[in-house]
């Protein structure tokens, strides 16, 4: 089950990268996906090559065509997403199985599971292979970005260390925490959903110690982004990654997409106009008590007898 499980990950992750599929090998993937769909829910219980090679026979033209109908963009977020969910069904039942390891029942149906759905996936593979023609202009458009992707994490680098404005450092924090997982994940997701919104909060003498949690958090952030982007070029001069380099110039197209998105916004790390307001002073010393009113009888002194 653990297998299965990398492998649908994998598969989640490749279907991010609609340069990466040809038709053929999307419209087997979708076959894949119907007969998986049965496994997990348990509509079919038996499989072997003859049973699928029929599924691709009766299925394939059929397949084939909504490709052709629909965007490859949208064919393969759609595909993602039922992945997406036999992945989690996957991790699901490995949960469950540690949990009742001692259930008969349960054990034997995990068993079945795995067993089947890993025939699947042996059975499929071959026909689900990527066969990619990278040109030298995919590699030479990967290294073409990477050097100003380097250039302006280093000055955002900068510009956070001496940082003023609280609402510039929580932005730019999201920002390059989603920067870092898509580049060591290799997906786009990360990057595409961050939450460029920004705070509505009026300045506050709170937010130089929270300026500093953030440089504090972010402080090894921005290393392990360039490592990676030099990891990327180092890749591209391996023949036996080819498919990087068509991933990763989608991957680096969306890191340059949203550091000018996050340029747009216009956010200075100076505070504009005067600084912070200073610590409000505690109510008890933040003025001098009045004096005690004189009593009455002692306002004034009495009339001589």
């Amino acid at each position: 089950l653990v297998d299965v499980s990398k492998q649908l990950s994998d598969i989640v992750k490749d279907l991010e990268w609609e340069k990466l599929w040809q038709p053929q090998p999307l419209a087997h993937l979708a076959i894949l996906e119907d007969i998986l769909g049965k496994v997990l829910s348990d509509e079919l219980s038996t499989l072997n090559e003859e049973t699928v090679k029929n599924e691709i026979a009766d299925t394939l033209s059929y397949h084939l065509q909504d490709i052709k109908d629909e965007s490859a963009g949208d064919y393969c977020s759609n595909m993602r997403e039922k992945f997406k969910k036999h992945h989690s069904t996957v991790e699901d039942t490995i949960i469950v199985l540690n949990q009742q390891s001692g259930e008969r029942d349960v054990v034997l149906q995990a068993c079945k599971v795995s067993k089947i759905a890993a025939a699947l996936l042996r059975i499929m593979k071959p026909k689900i292979a990527k066969d990619l023609d990278v040109s030298s202009s995919d590699v030479k458009d990967v290294k073409s970005l990477v050097p100003g992707i380097k250039k302006e994490l280093n000055q955002l680098k900068v510009q956070l260390d001496s940082c003023e404005n609280y609402h510039f450092a929580a932005v730019l924090s999201r920002v390059i925490r989603a920067v870092q997982k898509g580049l060591k994940e290799r997906i786009k997701t990360p990057i595409a959903d961050v939450d460029l919104s920004v705070p509505t909060s009026a300045p506050t003498a709170k937010d130089k110690l929270k300026i500093e949690n953030l440089q504090d958090a972010l402080e090894f952030t921005f290393p392990v982004c360039t490592k990676i982007l030099n990891t990327i070029v180092a890749e591209l001069d391996d023949p036996e990654k080819k498919s990087e380099a068509m991933r990763s110039s989608d991957l680096l197209a969306e890191v340059e997409s949203i550091l000018k998105k996050f340029r747009a916004l216009n956010l200075s790390p100076k505070l504009s106009g005067s600084a912070p307001p200073p610590v409000a002073a505690h109510p008890k010393t933040a003025s001098k008590p009045p004096p005690v009113a004189t009593h009455p009888k002692a306002a004034s002194k009495p009339p001589p007898v």
